[in-house]
């Protein structure tokens, strides 16, 4: 077993170091010293995103580069797995060994982790794991510190195999910038704890040359991805979550790519995940997609909606992509605003088993009925983000003449000339209305 006064001065120096290097004074010798320290990969081929150093490695004769060409991250202890970037990967190390500790043999022992880039599984020191904060175990202050390293500016890695977070802390993603390297096959498992995205942009979707990559997600065994509010749209390449576990949206929008798969599976899939998320409209239910957001009683008009991109509903949205997003109940089309497009779709399908929100199914019940409709005049002229909306005097006359002829307020004793302009405000009779199947 290693000393653990070793870690520690290997901490200490690793800590003087850096210190040394953010100071002004030999700037020639610490842009030498970090470079000499950048973490160098080998490969058959060089990576996008990589810097080929153009030389080879002694022992395989493979091709040497590095994700860190300038030694930024040479010295930084949050890199565990040493590929030269602080991401995902070392958070999920962190964590996964949480508890444990280099000075047991056994535990050093069975340490293992997948080879950057190519994912062979081999073994890793815990003293690499531990130095994050040097303390006699790893724990939750580790975590933290990798967390606070997943701010800011900085390079992101997907490499193409499957990253599975089996630890039990939570995972905080805030990134404001950087590359996102997604490579083909990329996948994130997450079976234990937390994991909360945030800041400003995607960390799912590939930038650059791997733009068009996405990173397919799975939640399982219990545990739980939260998108905190506010959050960068975020597009994925799939989506699995069992019946433990959750994806709470809060107020955000997901893309779900399905090209594997076919319309109907996916939509069915997508639908079985919201109808357990919706909870019977308390939106705080596992075992699928919900919002904390919506679960909040302030707004209970909210919900979580969804379009297929197949069903030609959703400006700019592709077959084979699935919309999931925070909206108005009432909004088919998912733009935010709830109008007489929305009221056409609607319109269009009322009496009719469908099954799905860009049909006009909002309560997810698999009919266009008159508690669809309530919940769209409830709705109609509001944004999401909270403002209203000016609508035609056509459009009101339009929907007030629909309500009349399918006799949706026939038991609303209110006169007719007064129509769905006073209804729009009128709270007490929204909850009177008849519901028509």
């Amino acid at each position: 077993m290693r000393n653990p006064d070793a870690v520690l001065r290997k901490n200490a120096a690793l800590d003087y170091i850096q210190n040394y290097l953010n100071t002004t004074s030999f700037t020639a010798a610490a842009a030498y010293l970090k470079k000499t320290g950048a973490a160098v990969l080998s490969g058959s081929t060089v990576p996008v995103g990589a810097t080929d150093l153009g030389t080879q490695d002694p022992i395989t004769g493979l091709e040497q580069f590095t994700y860190d060409p300038t030694g930024a991250n040479a010295f930084n202890k949050s890199d565990v797995n040493r590929d030269g970037t602080v991401d995902f990967n070392d958070a999920v190390l962190v964590d996964e060994y949480n508890g444990q500790t280099y000075a047991n043999q056994t535990e050093s022992l069975a340490a293992v982790a997948p080879t950057p880039v190519t994912g062979v599984t081999e073994q890793i020191s815990l003293v690499a794991v531990q130095q994050v904060d040097g303390e006699a175990a790893i724990g939750s202050a580790d975590l933290n510190v990798v967390n606070a390293a997943l701010t800011g500016t900085a390079t992101t890695n997907w490499y193409g195999y499957n990253l599975q977070k089996i630890g039990p802390g939570t995972i905080d993603w805030a990134r404001t910038g950087g590359a996102v390297n997604v490579y083909t096959g990329a996948s994130f498992e997450v079976s234990s704890g937390t994991v909360q995205i945030g800041g400003s942009i995607d960390p799912f979707s590939g930038t650059g040359a791997t733009a068009g990559n996405h990173v397919a997600l799975a939640i399982n065994d219990g545990a739980k991805v939260q998108f905190t509010p506010n959050a960068a749209s975020s597009q994925i390449g799939g989506l699995s979550i069992d019946s433990n576990s959750v994806l709470d949206l809060t107020n955000n929008q997901l893309i779900i790519d399905y090209t594997t798969g076919t319309q109907s599976i996916a939509d069915a899939t997508i639908r079985s995940y919201l109808i357990n998320g919706r909870n019977g409209g308390a939106w705080n239910g596992v075992g699928g997609i919900n919002s904390s957001t919506a679960a909040l009683p302030a707004n209970s008009n909210y919900g979580v909606g969804y379009a297929d991109g197949a069903d030609d509903v959703v400006a700019g949205l592709s077959s084979g992509q699935i919309e999931v997003k925070y909206t108005l109940l009432g909004d088919a089309n998912l733009d935010g605003v709830v109008n007489g497009d929305d009221f056409t779709i609607l319109a269009g399908n009322l009496g009719k088993s469908v099954t799905a929100w860009d049909e006009g199914d909002f309560n997810y019940d698999g009919v266009v009925s008159g508690d669809d409709f309530t919940a769209l005049v409830g709705n109609l002229g509001k944004q999401a983000n909270g403002a209203t909306v000016q609508l035609p005097a056509a459009d009101l006359a339009a929907i007030d003449a629909f309500a009349a002829a399918n006799g949706l307020f026939a038991d609303v004793p209110e006169p007719a000339s007064l129509g769905v302009v006073t209804l729009l405000g009128a709270t007490l009779l929204l909850r009177r209305r008849r519901a028509i199947l």
